[in-house]
């Protein structure tokens, strides 16, 4: 069933009655051919793109060690029996730490299997890395062949989007799993997006795009909201249409329904004072200090070496280099073709080289779209947005800087949407210009930049990166990063070691300490409440019970954040303290999975009428 656009007529179709004369699609052999064609250079743009952890070492990268203990937590709580993941005793030495509850992790379930059935840490966080790259590839490509009905347009959008430098960094440079597996189902919102706006069902596919975004990065969720937003705004009469509005209110229902098992400990958590709180405050009115500068972001060499640095200590050689911020000379030159095709097209007037006029200004609207995105969120990374003004004067502005932290994360969403763009120019270009030669000039150019940039970074981070082997026994459970998720007071210095802290007047005939629980057993023989704070580090949700009654004890929160239990008066026996989840936790659970079969059932419903009217048709 065809994709129509809000003319009426889809890209893919004016990709159709074209294929004659562009050769690009054919039947029989021809068209296997192309498609093998295409499946084996998607092939290698996984392999170079994955080139730096196909050796036996596996480099530093920026956030590499962090993500490799959330690997390691959830395998440790897996194997004592904790699904879904919460809060598992591996961090801090066995103290916990809720990164599970604050960070999406679902994905990463799949390395820590690999985990427990033998695979070392860092050959599963490479295999997580592959299938991640290989599902990236699908995704772009997939959702651009819907769209634009051939395999051209389609691959080279595919490889601009897979080679962009800033991708590259998140993969090796950074190690930033939450943003680069976000990256992977970004698509699929573009995608859904126009279908939404062409007149047909695409609330599915925009369901899945942001329900893969708060499963793996928050962060990258609440950007594409934004701009998804700003196209709602942009497209308002359309967006307020029955037809329309009805899908996005369906694919938020949908989003927030097959998420529930996540978002309701989120939403929870997240408004208890963090460590991560307080950088929003922090941050204010210096936002803009992380921010790149145009002479960065139209290199066409970045290097492959660097971190964030504030913009007035990034020549004090004591901080090191700052890090490449580009898309690669592949994107650049396709936004600057775009625009010099733009004159030429304005000049030519509404002659039509081939395809329909409505086809052709369904085209030309997608891609001015995609590119007006990608130039607003440039603009968004560098150091000309006026973030600090903004910050200064609006609480709101300051809360939304705070949330993302780093401007340079916008280049995100710009690489994303430069990557189509790029797909949707090639595919218009191919159509609208009757001199191959032109044609054939600037695909090659393109392609020859996107390589030289890509292949640019890649050599420069495997020349300077230091390879290195890491095993479980050199994993540091404490490496928590700017330990975002740590609540406000702890007091980590007091966190070193098993013992248990207070408790004058109790009298302790037992302690044990073991995979995220704590065992104590006692004698309280005063008349008075006493309280003892065992190694545990306080969130909502712990609890003290007597391990032959059930009965409960209370557990606070102790001054440097411990779990205090508080022993009642005439109490003697043993009490475990650990984790249990509320009632409406697990109900959420439930409505998740409730949801994500009903989904199925309708997926094969819908697939199987497709096809019996296909049939009948033949």
């Amino acid at each position: 069933m065809n994709e129509r656009t809000a003319t009426g007529v889809t890209v893919a179709e004016s990709g159709r009655q074209s294929a004659g004369a562009s050769g690009i699609h054919g039947t029989g052999q021809r068209s296997e051919a192309a498609g093998k064609t295409v499946f084996f250079l998607c092939v290698l743009l996984v392999v170079l793109s994955s080139a730096p952890v196909l050796s036996f070492y596996l480099g530093a990268g920026g956030d590499l060690q962090f993500h490799l203990c959330r690997i390691e937590a959830i395998r440790q709580a897996l194997s004592t029996g904790q699904f879904p993941v919460r809060i598992s005793g591996y961090w801090c030495g066995g103290y916990g730490y809720a990164s599970s509850v604050l960070y999406g992790e679902l994905f990463l379930y799949a390395p820590a299997v690999l985990r427990i059935i033998g695979f070392s840490p860092q050959d599963a966080y490479k295999f997580y890395l592959l299938a991640v790259n290989i599902f990236t590839c699908f995704s772009a490509y997939y959702c651009l062949k819907k769209m634009l009905g051939e395999r051209l347009s389609a691959f080279v959008g595919t490889a601009v989007y897979m080679l962009a430098p800033y991708r590259l960094s998140t993969l090796h440079l950074r190690a930033a799993v939450g943003e680069y597996t976000a990256m992977a189902f970004m698509p699929f919102i573009i995608y859904g997006l126009y279908l939404i706006y062409g007149r047909r069902r695409g609330w599915q596919w925009l369901a899945l795009g942001f329900s893969g975004l708060i499963q793996c990065h928050v962060i990258s969720t609440f950007m594409a909201g934004i701009f998804t937003a700003l196209i709602c705004l942009v497209r308002i009469r359309q967006t307020l249409s029955k037809e329309v509005l009805l899908q996005f209110v369906r694919a938020v229902v949908c989003t927030v329904l097959i998420n529930a098992w996540f978002l309701l400990p989120f939403l929870e958590y997240i408004g208890f004072d963090y460590n991560v709180s307080g950088l929003g405050v922090h941050s204010r009115g210096r936002f803009a200090s992380h921010a790149v500068f145009v002479s960065q972001l139209i290199s066409f060499f970045p290097q492959g070496e660097g971190a964030s640095i504030v913009t007035g200590k990034m020549w004090d050689t004591d901080n090191g280099m700052e890090m490449s911020y580009t898309l690669g000379g592949g994107m650049m030159l396709v936004l600057v073709f775009f625009a010099v095709y733009r004159l030429y097209d304005k000049r030519r007037g509404k002659r039509t080289v081939c395809g329909s006029d409505a086809s052709k200004k369904a085209g030309r609207q997608m891609s001015r779209l995609l590119t007006g995105a990608c130039l607003l969120s440039m603009l968004m990374a560098t150091t000309w947005f006026p973030w600090d003004f903004l910050q200064q004067r609006n609480d709101l502005f300051a809360w939304v800087t705070g949330s993302i932290q780093f401007p340079w994360r916008f280049l995100t969403i710009s690489t994303v949407a430069g990557a189509f763009a790029a797909a949707f120019f090639i595919f218009e270009l191919r159509r609208g210009v009757q001199n191959h030669l032109v044609f054939y000039g600037v695909l090659l150019s393109v392609g020859f930049l996107t390589l030289l940039s890509a292949d640019y970074f890649l050599q420069d981070y495997e020349k300077k990166s230091e390879p290195g082997y890491t095993t479980a026994y050199e994993i540091d459970s404490w490496w928590l990063g700017c330990a975002e998720y740590m609540p406000t007071g702890t007091d980590e210095t007091t966190f070193y070691g098993d013992g248990l802290q207070g408790g004058e007047g109790l009298s302790i005939e037992g302690f044990e300490r073991a995979q995220g629980r704590v065992r104590v057993c006692c004698e309280n023989a005063a008349d008075r409440e006493i309280s003892l704070d065992v190694p545990v580090l306080y969130y909502k949700g712990y609890a003290a019970r007597d391990v032959d009654t059930g009965q409960r004890l209370d557990a606070l929160p102790a001054d440097n954040m411990r779990v205090r239990v508080m022993v009642p008066a005439g109490y003697r026996g043993t009490f475990d303290v650990r984790f249990e989840p509320p009632w409406y936790w697990r109900a959420g659970e439930v409505i998740s999975c409730m949801t994500a079969i009903l989904l199925i059932l309708f997926g094969v419903k819908n697939k199987r009428g497709q096809k019996k009217v296909w049939m009948q048709e033949r």
